[in-house]
This record gives C-alpha cells, sequence and structure tokens, in this order.
C-alpha cells in the first residue's frame, strides 16, 4: 500500500488523469442513470445529443490539467456546470469543488485565488437563482454553497501552509550557507594562524641554522672550538624548533590548547635575544613601563613580531649587525620597536612572508604596523597591538 501510494506521489499528472477518468465516469453513470420520470421537483431529461454528453463530461476531463492550467480549468469547469444546469441536465457538482481547490493551491497568487472565488461565486450565484425560478429545491442552495466554499477555504488553507513551509525551507537553507560561510571563515582564519605560527617557527629556526652552518663551515679548518659551538647551537635551534612543531601538530590532533609545552610569550623575551646573540647578532633589549598580564593571543603575537623581526635581521643584516629591540607596556596598548644598523632594509621593505605574517598578527587585534628603511640605514619594525578591543 505505501509503495503504491509513493507511486501516485511521484506522478501526480498521471493521478490526476486516473481522477479525471474515474470522476468522468461517475457523470457518465449518474446521467444514464437519471429515470426521466417527474417528482416533486422538476424533471432532469437524460442527455440525448453528443454535445450535451460532451458538456456533461467536461468539468471531470478539467481535472486532468489542474496542476499544469489550475485557472483555464476552474474557469471552463464552472462554466461548464452553469451551462448543464441552464440546459436542465445532471449535473455532478464534486468536480467543481475538486477545480476550485485546486486554482488555490496550484495557481500563481493572486490569480488563482480570484478565478477559485469567482468560480465558487458564480455557482452559488446560479444555484440561488435556480430556487428563486422553482427550477431547484431549497436543500440544493445551501449544499452547493458548502461545497464551493469548504473548497475554497481549504485550498487556502492548504496554499498557505505551503507557502509557510517553502518560506521555512527557504530560511533555512539560507541559514545553513551563512552557517556554512561562517564556517569556512573561521576555518579559513585558523588555517592563516597556523600558517604564521608554521612560518615563525620554521623561519627562525632554519635562518639561525643556515646561518651557524656557514660560520661553523668557514671556521671549521682554523677554529675548531667555535665550529664546535655553531653545531652546538644549530642542535639547540633544531631540537627548540622541533619541540615548537610538534606542540602545534599535537594542538591540531587533540584540539587542545592547554596541550604540551606552554605557548611562547613576552616573558621568554630574554630566551629569545639570547638565542639570536649566539647566533652572531649584537642584540640589546629594554622593556619599558611595568609588564602585566597580557591575553595569550596578544602575548604570542608580540613574541613572533620580536622574534619575525630578528630573523630578518639575522639573515638580511649582513656581519657585524646590531638590533635594538624595544617593549613598551601602555595601560592601553604594548609598542614594538625593532632597530638595526644592517643592510636588510632593501631585501624586506617590501615583500616576504615574514612581514605579512606580521601584518595579519597586528591587523587581528586592529593594531598597526609599521616597517621600512631608516633613515639613517638600517631597517625598523614598529608594532602597536591594542588591549582594549581584546577579550581577556
Amino acid at each position: 500500500m505505501t509503495s503504491l501510494l509513493r507511486f501516485f506521489q511521484q506522478r501526480p499528472l498521471f493521478s490526476d488523469a486516473l481522477l479525471a477518468a474515474a470522476l468522468t465516469g461517475v457523470a457518465v453513470a449518474v446521467a444514464f442513470g437519471v429515470s426521466g420520470s417527474g417528482s416533486e421537483i422538476s424533471v432532469v431529461p437524460r442527455p440525448d445529443h453528443p454535445l450535451e454528453w460532451a458538456l456533461i463530461v467536461t468539468p471531470s476531463i478539467c481535472i486532468a490539467m489542474r496542476r499544469l492550467l489550475p485557472v483555464t480549468a476552474v474557469a471552463f469547469g464552472s462554466t461548464a456546470i452553469i451551462l448543464i444546469w441552464l440546459l436542465g441536465l445532471p449535473d455532478f457538482v464534486i468536480s467543481g469543488a475538486i477545480l476550485i481547490y485546486s486554482a488555490v493551491i496550484y495557481g500563481t497568487r493572486p490569480h488563482g485565488r480570484v478565478a477559485a472565488g469567482l468560480a465558487a461565486a458564480a455557482l452559488s450565484l446560479m444555484t440561488l437563482t435556480g430556487v428563486l425560478v422553482g427550477e431547484a429545491p431549497f436543500y440544493v442552495l445551501p449544499l452547493v454553497i458548502l461545497t464551493t466554499f469548504t473548497a475554497f477555504v481549504l485550498g487556502v488553507n492548504t496554499e498557505t501552509r505551503q507557502a509557510y513551509i517553502l518560506e521555512v525551507e527557504r530560511r533555512a537553507q539560507v541559514a545553513e550557507l551563512h552557517q556554512a560561510a561562517s564556517d569556512e571563515a573561521l576555518l579559513q582564519g585558523e588555517r592563516n594562524r597556523i600558517a604564521r605560527e608554521l612560518h615563525d617557527v620554521v623561519a627562525h629556526g632554519l635562518g639561525v641554522i643556515v646561518v651557524q652552518a656557514g660560520a661553523g663551515r668557514r671556521i671549521l679548518a682554523q677554529d675548531p672550538d667555535g665550529a664546535a659551538s655553531a653545531l652546538h647551537q644549530i642542535e639547540k635551534t633544531g631540537r627548540q624548533s622541533l619541540g615548537e612543531m610538534r606542540q602545534m601538530l599535537g594542538i591540531l590532533r587533540t584540539d587542545a590548547a592547554d596541550q604540551g609545552r606552554p605557548t611562547p610569550g613576552l616573558g621568554e623575551l630574554e630566551e629569545l635575544v639570547d638565542s639570536y646573540v649566539a647566533s652572531g647578532l649584537v642584540v640589546s633589549s629594554e622593556q619599558v613601563g611595568h609588564r602585566t598580564e597580557l591575553p595569550a593571543t596578544i602575548n604570542t603575537s608580540a613574541y613572533r613580531i620580536v622574534q619575525e623581526a630578528l630573523t630578518n635581521c639575522l639573515k638580511h643584516g649582513g656581519p657585524h649587525v646590531e638590533v635594538f629591540v624595544q617593549v613598551s607596556y601602555e595601560p592601553n596598548a604594548v609598542d614594538i620597536r625593532v632597530m638595526d644598523n644592517g643592510r636588510g632594509g632593501a631585501a624586506t621593505a617590501t615583500s616576504g612572508q615574514g612581514l605579512k605574517g606580521m601584518k595579519e598578527r597586528v591587523e587581528v587585534f586592529g593594531g598597526s604596523l609599521r616597517t621600512g628603511p631608516r633613515p639613517g640605514g638600517g631597517f625598523e619594525v614598529a608594532a602597536r597591538l591594542p588591549l582594549q578591543a581584546v577579550d581577556v
């Protein structure tokens, strides 16, 4: 039984054709069943002409096109019913009720409702006229009014409910699209964050390793102790970078930010500076103001900005470069300045993923970043990370 219902639901036009054929058969049977004998009401003659038979089956046949042409179907069907009444032929008003209902739910608003309402009113008015002139019994009037206007009201309720369901589905689809866009934006933001972290870790580690390896290669024959120190620094930097990468991968696998080693921050600034000093840079640092507890995101971003600036100095500053790092703690912001006297300005002023990563980090917090060659030579990175916009 369920499969049969599913079959007809999947083939609505076929179902309408079967319904039209069945109602046509009923209309013909009713016409043949008319006795033609008189009674206390008027005599209903049996059709005796092909056009009369065609007129009788027209309302039922119109049901076959109630989905494709609902307004046309109810117009032809109701007109045929009125002509049947005028000719005094036997009628089958249930077909008219089905057409009225179908015009409302399948017709475009407001045309379907207008056509269905006009059809119901015309049939009721025609019945009232027949009762007033004595061509129809009085009980037929409430029967026709109840049948036609009930079909109209049911159609309006069904059409309204369908429109509501479609609107709910549309809103659900819009909400899903918005949620998908939001999820994609969050995912892209997370990708960017991971890319920045990986770049900072890899660029810092490899930068130090490349510089130390080059220095060790040059002094291997003349200064074995210095070469050993360079190799030691390479090992230390490699282990540190590897540990940070493992930490990041662990966070990705477990989705737990508090797993593994703590995220680096400005509290480790002196250790960071010492690692670059050990790599050959001459670095001095200064912290101005009272260092307060910073939000984790601000703390990590500030550390990474200093790390990236020092890495650029190491890679592009040339030999004997001197660097000054200043971190100023203000009530509403953290200011970072990294200045050197090297020759790396031309190489890093306008390009590089490192500077792009700094800019992205600063923009997340609504801060500002200034990078470029210094007037007296060298390169400067100046970043300001506001605190008032950060939810701590």
